[in-house]
């Protein structure tokens, strides 16, 4: 028993000692690991930059003042014709309004219609109004919806009597313009102008390659 004891004290001695070095060389593995990760990950992101700024020197003609002059031409006319709205329409309606924005108006319209419609924010096509709206000076009451539309134009339901703001959600998502200048008039068969002065001040600012709206078109390089 008496010479188990120094035996015993030796062997533990000699694990301890083995599992020491075993413990320090550990932390040097896995440090070496993760000095090469490090190192592809940057090397992976460098390439990745590479290819970056690669492609934007040879897109930045497109992107930049190039791409602005040669679609200058197209632009201008497309912002012409956002300075008016034009509606044709017919149907079993009746009504005439006028109104300076959407603040201030007098008149209204009840009924439904089908109409051939080129409006506001670049609304091309063919929709199905109905409901009624009317204002008298300053306040306005309102249930007109469009739930039926073809191409461009967009469905809408607004109703509600209050004082129109321009953060009112039809307003504020381009589905109507809040500043626009308006008359029209139906029964059974009818019309409505509109003239929009946001995009008229745009159209000008456009003559010098300014775009308030931020409506121009740009050109993209063909992706290979």
């Amino acid at each position: 028993m008496r010479k188990l004891i120094p035996l015993c004290m030796v062997m533990f001695a000699v694990a301890f000692q083995e599992v020491s070095a075993q413990e320090s060389a550990s932390p040097s593995a896995a440090s070496e690991t993760v000095q090469v990760a490090n190192a592809t990950a940057d090397q992976a992101l460098a390439a990745e930059e590479a290819v970056v700024e690669e492609e934007s020197g040879e897109n930045s003609f497109l992107s930049g003042l190039g791409g602005r002059i040669l679609m200058y031409l197209p632009n201008r006319v497309v912002d012409l014709f956002d300075i008016f709205s034009l509606e044709l329409k017919c149907g079993a309606a009746i009504g005439a309004e006028f109104r300076i924005t959407r603040a201030f108006g007098l008149g209204g319209e009840i009924g439904t219609t089908g109409s051939i419609v080129k409006d506001y924010n670049r609304q091309y096509g063919f929709a199905l109004t109905q409901g009624m709206e009317g204002q008298i000076m300053f306040a306005s009451g309102v249930d007109l919806q469009r739930p039926l539309v073809y191409g461009t134009v967009d469905r809408f339901w607004v109703y509600g009597s209050n004082f129109p703001l321009p953060s009112d959600r039809i307003y504020a998502e381009k589905y109507r313009d809040y500043w626009a200048i308006e008359a029209g008039a139906i029964c059974l068969a009818g019309a409505k102008f509109s003239l929009h002065p946001i995009s008229f001040v745009d159209f000008f600012a456009g003559l010098i390659l300014l775009d308030p709206e931020g409506d121009d078109f740009t050109l993209y390089p063909f992706a290979e």
